[in-house]
């Protein structure tokens, strides 16, 4: 009986290179294909950002709402 192995990657990307023919061994931790997987890194890269500059409007908002409390412009419950 032929043995078949479902091969997964770690990482998602697009396949460069294929290392291995078809039909030939591999040791475990032997690379068999390069993938490149810089475009989720990108998409990774700019959720970072986005996510950066969201909270950066969110301590400014909170700044501006503790400055308007302690002035008396607003109440504790608005705040």
């Amino acid at each position: 009986m032929k043995e078949q192995f479902r091969l997964l990657s770690k990482i998602s990307g697009e396949v460069l290179e294929i290392d291995k023919e078809k039909r030939k061994r591999s040791e475990k931790g032997e690379r068999i294909a390069l993938l490149d997987n810089q475009k989720q890194i990108d998409a990774a890269k700019y959720s970072l950002e986005q996510a950066k500059a969201q909270a950066q409007v969110t301590r400014d908002s909170q700044d501006r709402l503790a400055t308007l409390k302690e002035s008396g412009d607003i109440s504790v419950q608005d705040f």
